[in-house]
């Protein structure tokens, strides 16, 4: 004669309980529970589920393990955060960024493009996902992305050609950052570059200055000039040349972020410039030093004007300046909408009259 069940152990309790957690997990999701309130108990939820005590403790362990119930001694279990990773990621916005983390929040820019991304990300009520490396993400495209439930993605950082099309062919939008992307299938938002390098070349031409260096920079990550760098030259050249100015006189100079020898031989030539424009802070105080190094005063020896974010910087540096936050927040808004096309926005910048310009002496920019 077959033995009785005991009370509380039915047989069959430890397949038992993955069904119990999973439709638990169910009505957790739905609201059945709101929370950080109180569940059923151990024993109403045994007899709901005409199962043992075991069964529904294990089933609430797996629960509280996954984050979605609290379980603390003497107390009902609560209804606890927790939602499946791909209910989280649902409308959520993917940033892939080739910088580190540090990068976005250690330098001035970083941080204000970020605030501007995760402002952005708030007034739609859209997660925000990061996904960062140093230089991974240059070289590897993230796989499986085509087959979460995203709104879209940002990109942060240089990418090279070959992996930029890759990210053409995803079905969700793609919002290219601070990079032009004019001539690509996707959404961007950069700096208006060119019109602002022409106005801050044409504002040192009407300063006097005849003799003008161009500092660009070179990626070493893509081995080519910067994207950036590129429109802005083009804005200088144009202003030069709008100007009357001689060829000799203009010169654009190439560098990368960590050296210094170019803006040594910026200040070391003959006959002197007496004024420099720069594509980044970076640039801005190398030349700074490099000057000073060699004996001349800023901005009375010579003028210095450099893009900037639009933050307090250490130096009062005169140029255009750049809104990064309304860059990052810009980006966010054009996931949102429903572009026949890709969308391609441009930033303008501000200028900044800092003290680092200062009106050419006669004679100036000329000795041998």
């Amino acid at each position: 004669m077959p033995s009785r069940p005991r009370i509380g152990r039915p047989p069959g309790d430890a397949s038992r309980y993955r069904a119990i957690a999973a439709d638990l997990a169910r009505r957790l999701a739905s609201g059945e529970w709101p929370l950080g309130k109180p569940i059923p108990s151990y024993r109403r939820l045994a007899r709901h589920y005409s199962a043992g005590l075991r069964a529904v403790r294990l089933a609430l362990q797996e629960l509280s393990a996954d984050g979605r119930v609290l379980i603390r001694p003497r107390r009902p279990p609560q209804a606890a955060l927790g939602r499946p990773l791909a209910a989280v990621l649902d409308k959520a916005i993917a940033l892939v960024s080739t910088f580190g983390l540090n990068q976005l929040v250690d330098v001035a820019i970083g941080k204000a493009l970020w605030r501007g991304l995760a402002l952005g990300a708030d007034e739609l009520g859209w997660p925000l996902i990061v996904l960062q490396h140093p230089h991974r993400w240059r070289q590897e495209f993230p796989a499986g992305l085509r087959h979460l439930p995203l709104s879209g993605l940002i990109l942060l950082g240089p990418f090279k050609a070959d992996m930029l099309r890759q990210y053409e062919a995803l079905r969700v939008p793609v919002v290219l950052v601070d990079q032009p992307g004019d001539a690509l299938k996707l959404h961007s938002v950069a700096v208006d570059n060119y019109r602002a390098a022409r106005d801050a070349t044409a504002r040192l031409i009407a300063r006097g200055h005849r003799r003008i260096a161009f500092v660009r920079s070179l990626v070493n990550s893509v081995k080519d000039i910067d994207p950036d760098s590129r429109e802005r030259q083009a804005g200088f050249i144009a202003a030069c040349s709008s100007a009357g100015l001689k060829e000799k006189d203009f010169k654009v100079f190439t560098s990368q972020h960590q050296a210094g020898s170019t803006m040594r031989e910026i200040v070391q030539t003959r006959p002197r410039f007496s004024a420099v424009f720069c594509v980044t802070g970076t640039h801005a105080l190398q030349t700074a030093a490099a000057a000073e190094e060699a004996g001349m005063k800023i901005p009375q020896d010579l003028s210095i004007v450099t893009f900037q974010p639009s933050v307090e910087s250490a130096r009062n540096w005169s140029g255009p300046h750049i809104n990064f936050e309304r860059m990052g927040r810009t980006a966010v808004r054009l996931l949102q909408r429903k572009s026949a096309g890709p969308e391609h926005v441009r930033i303008p910048t501000v200028w900044k009259e800092g003290n680092t310009l200062a009106q050419v002496r006669v004679g100036r920019g000329t000795e041998a």
